[in-house]
């Protein structure tokens, strides 16, 4: 199993503006055998990305399998706008950091 996280906030320390977590487990084979994917701070409250996961799973990964994946991981979210981010932001950086911590979990699963 590998895992992935990023964040990104105004400060170091303050609360994530946006964040993205991956949970990877490959099988044997080398193919993803399944995938968590979790969203927050897009959406009033985290979300997970569940068509992003069906994307990934049975899968043999590849950068294009990583890059629908990521943009797959906003669906239906409601993105949100307030004093520190818009809602059209969040959602770029969103899909951003999904690809990389989808990235990282293969890279620590052993891919």
């Amino acid at each position: 199993a590998g895992t992935g996280f990023h964040e990104v906030s105004e400060r170091h320390g303050d609360f994530a503006i946006v964040s993205a977590a991956a949970e990877i487990n490959l099988d044997a084979g080398g193919k993803c055998a399944s995938a968590a994917i979790g969203i927050g701070g897009a959406h009033p409250h985290p979300v997970k990305a569940l068509k992003a996961e069906a994307i990934l799973v049975g899968e043999a990964p590849s950068d294009a399998l990583i890059e629908a994946a990521a943009e797959a991981a906003t669906d239906g979210i409601e993105a949100m706008d307030d004093v520190h981010a818009t809602g059209a932001y969040r959602m770029r950086v969103a899909r951003v950091l999904a690809a990389r911590a989808i990235s990282d979990a293969l890279a620590e699963a052993g891919l």
